[in-house]
Formats: structure tokens, C-alpha cells, sequence
């Protein structure tokens, strides 16, 4: 199935830069709960206790660097989700603050409000909330790269790797599910991936990762440098159609 069937399903699943700090891209999930209402000083009529939660949706210019935003992009037309709760009100720079409901353990979603737009993306929430995301057109250039199409029934994993809160470079990943385009890592240009290990940037990337049979897909990830200790494991739920960003320090 063509890239026009990724387009057409990821729709109906309803200059400069600024380089943002190493938590970017999740952690593990916390349990809380969003009302997405654009106000810090109300919580979802759920009555429990809330807290403020403030972020940034990051357009990426770069799969290869999931923190840097471009600020030439217009991200308040994006809709982005934190678990159930409605729409979180962005800025043109994709930032956002609202009060969110302690209780649910939750993940973000990102996706483009017109067809197209952008490949849905799915991040845990956790300590950081720079959320990353891709135009289509964009992604599609770096799927041609490696000479991928993703079908029906898939999704795609891209992980950061670091050490110390730098990027980790010579770093292999393996992954539980089928894999079936192949694992590439970062390589010396946006569109130049490698086949072996990470590079400067430490990001690997999954494009084609299948499907449960029944829902939620959860991959199992190691990551290992050669000849150094036991890999590292890390989690992330597949959606269809989507990429989701996870970010694992080694250390």
C-alpha cells in the first residue's frame, strides 16, 4: 500500500530553531489527567487536585534532532491531546500551558488539524513535555531516503539515545516486534541514515513496525554499546500510522 493510504488514514485518525534541553521527547508516564482548556488556573470538573502542566509542540526540521524546533512553522493549527481530555490550546510556536487533573496515567497526541498535515505523533508524558512532530511532506523525504513505504497496520519508533544527558553515540538497537523495514541511526546529513549504530545525534530510528493482532503494540527496545555493559531497555506503544517518540538515557 502506497504512501498515499499512510496519508490518507493518518488523517482520519483524529529559519531559525531553538534547541531544547535533553529530557526532550518524554519519559516514563505520569499519572494526571488534562482538561486542555489553555487555562493553568482551572482543572477538569473532575474535582481532584491538578497541577499546571506547560510545554512545547517542536516541528521538527530534522528527524535526526527531535528537540530542535522550527520557528518558521505555524503550530497552532497542530491539535494536541494529553490522554482523553479535549484539545490544548497552541501557539504559533506550539506552546502551551493548562491545568491538568491528577489521577490517569496518560500519553500526548499530536496531529494535524487538516489532511496531510503532519504523521501523528504519540509521546509518554513525563518530565519534559517538548513534544516532537513531522510535516508529512517532510517525513516522506526521509522514508524515500531509505527507500521505505509504510502500509496499513503499522507505525514507526524514533528513540533518543543518551548518556548523562548527551547524546550517545555507537549505540545498537534491537526491538521485540518485527521490525520489518529495517533499523537505521543517524547519520552525517538529515537524509544519510546509517545501518550499524548511532551516530553524533545518538537517534534510532524504527520506520515499519507491525501491529498487535489486539491492541495496545508495546515494543520492547535494547539499546547496547558494543563491548560495554548489558543493554538498557526502553518501552513504546505503537499506533497505527504514527511515530512515537521515546528518549532513554543510559545512564
Amino acid at each position: 500500500m502506497k504512501l498515499a493510504m499512510l496519508l490518507a488514514l493518518a488523517a482520519c485518525q483524529s529559519g531559525g530553531g531553538d534547541d531544547f534541553g535533553p529530557g526532550g521527547g518524554g519519559g516514563g508516564p505520569i499519572g494526571i489527567g488534562g482538561n486542555g482548556s489553555g487555562d493553568a488556573g482551572t482543572a477538569d470538573g473532575g474535582g481532584g487536585a491538578s497541577m499546571p502542566v506547560s510545554g512545547r509542540v517542536c516541528i521538527l526540521k530534522d528527524l535526526r534532532q527531535p528537540t530542535l524546533c522550527d520557528d518558521t512553522k505555524d503550530a497552532s493549527r497542530l491539535v494536541l491531546t494529553l490522554g482523553s481530555g479535549p484539545a490544548v490550546a497552541l501557539s504559533k510556536l506550539g506552546a502551551f500551558s493548562f491545568s491538568a487533573q491528577l489521577g490517569t496515567e496518560l500519553t500526548w497526541h499530536v496531529r494535524g488539524a487538516v489532511v496531510d498535515q503532519v504523521i501523528p505523533s504519540v509521546m509518554a508524558f513525563g518530565t519534559d513535555n517538548t513534544i516532537p512532530v513531522i510535516e508529512t511532506g517532510l517525513y516522506t523525504d526521509f522514508l524515500n531516503s531509505v527507500g521505505v513505504e509504510i502500509p496499513d497496520q503499522q507505525g514507526s519508533i524514533v528513540v533518543r539515545v543518551l548518556s548523562g544527558g548527551i547524546a550517545a553515540s555507537g549505540v545498537a538497537a534491537t526491538t521485540t516486534l518485527p521490525a520489518t523495514n529495517g533499523t537505521f541511526y543517524d547519520g552525517s546529513t538529515p537524509l544519510n541514515w546509517a545501518s550499524t549504530t548511532t551516530g553524533s545525534f545518538g537517534v534510532v530510528w524504527f520506520p515499519g513496525v507491525a501491529l498487535a493482532n489486539r491492541p495496545p503494540t508495546t515494543a520492547q527496545i535494547g539499546l547496547s554499546v558494543l563491548g560495554g555493559p548489558p543493554p538498557v531497555t526502553t518501552t513504546a506503544t505503537v499506533e497505527n500510522l504514527s511515530i512515537t517518540f521515546v528518549t532513554r538515557d543510559l545512564k
